[in-house]
């Protein structure tokens, strides 16, 4: 074989993973909101928190009778903001037990006629941080079972750093 056909082999080599990195590139993070989203059904309420009024708020969870019922997390956006997310439990539409991701750190909360109360006592606190990573477990469980392995990913990640709170 001469030298010139493989410098042609060499050079397409070259271009077909230049081309391979500049897509790998262009895919989303895992933590992008666009690897993130799963649409929550039309007919699936969540009552907002006080903090939450006058944003977006998308809930990746069950949902039964038309409300979020269970584990799952629930994402507000509001332009120009970081979105805030909680990792926890819903019944019947409202928020139960779980923790505030907040661009100012972790808050454990649990909700009492709607209102979030804020944990103190060590123990709830643990079982606050429990209850949100099983939360972000079961989403990262359902997101991969839809195929979204980016998505499922992040939530694993999410998981993984809201067990390790308790330590």
């Amino acid at each position: 074989m001469t030298a010139a056909p493989r410098r042609a082999r060499r050079a397409g080599a070259a271009w077909t993973m230049v081309c391979a990195a500049l897509l790998l590139a262009a895919l989303p993070a895992p933590h992008d909101a666009a690897a993130r989203a799963q649409e929550r059904p039309a007919d699936c309420r969540l009552a907002a928190p006080a903090s939450w009024q006058g944003v977006s708020i998308e809930w990746l969870g069950p949902c039964a009778q038309g409300a979020a019922q269970g584990a799952g997390v629930a994402i507000a956006r509001a332009a120009g903001r970081e979105p805030e997310r909680f990792f926890g439990t819903a019944s019947a539409g409202q928020l139960s037990e779980g923790v505030f991701d907040l661009p100012d750190g972790y808050r454990p909360a649990r909700f009492e006629k709607g209102a979030a109360v804020a944990l103190e006592d060590r123990n709830q606190i643990i079982a606050a941080f429990r209850t949100a990573s099983d939360a972000a477990r079961q989403v990262s469980a359902r997101l991969k079972a839809a195929g979204k392995g980016d998505a499922a990913r992040a939530y694993a990640e999410d998981a993984e750093r809201l067990a390790s709170q308790m330590d």
